[in-house]
């Protein structure tokens, strides 16, 4: 039986896919990369899921021609009774403080985390505080 907690990276970028690969599976988790609606809804359907950590900034993602970006990604994880429960971390280049906040405040995401990621360890903390039973 695997007892791996699993983490479900949503990115489109493949340098950052395998950055995060790289890093969850060095500190013991199980990366799932997906980079897309349909990937996010079928791993969080058909898989547990212990911690979802989305780009803001997906592109060409397109789901019943409406594009939707991490944000809009999460607001629909958050609607739905059966996933809300899934803590999410927001990974995003832009460092508004405004936006970070209605972000949190607005309990669409649980934390947001601002690119470049240059304090590994500060990351990892944030990562655990959220897969400690």
């Amino acid at each position: 039986m695997n007892t791996k907690k699993r983490i479900l990276i949503v990115e489109d970028d493949p340098f950052s896919q395998k950055f995060y690969e790289i890093i969850l599976r060095r500190i013991g988790y199980e990366a799932v990369i997906v980079h897309d609606y349909d990937g996010l809804f079928s791993e969080i359907e058909n898989n547990e899921i212990n911690l979802v950590i989305m780009d803001i900034n997906l592109k060409n993602n397109y789901f019943k021609d409406i594009q939707h970006d991490g944000r809009s990604l999460a607001k629909l994880i958050r609607e739905n009774d059966k996933y809300s429960h899934i803590p999410i971390i927001m990974v995003t280049g832009f460092s508004s403080k405004v936006m970070m906040d209605t972000l949190i405040k607005g309990k669409i995401v649980d934390f947001v985390i601002t690119k470049p990621i240059d304090n590994l360890n500060h990351f990892v903390d944030i990562i655990n505080s959220y897969l400690t039973e």
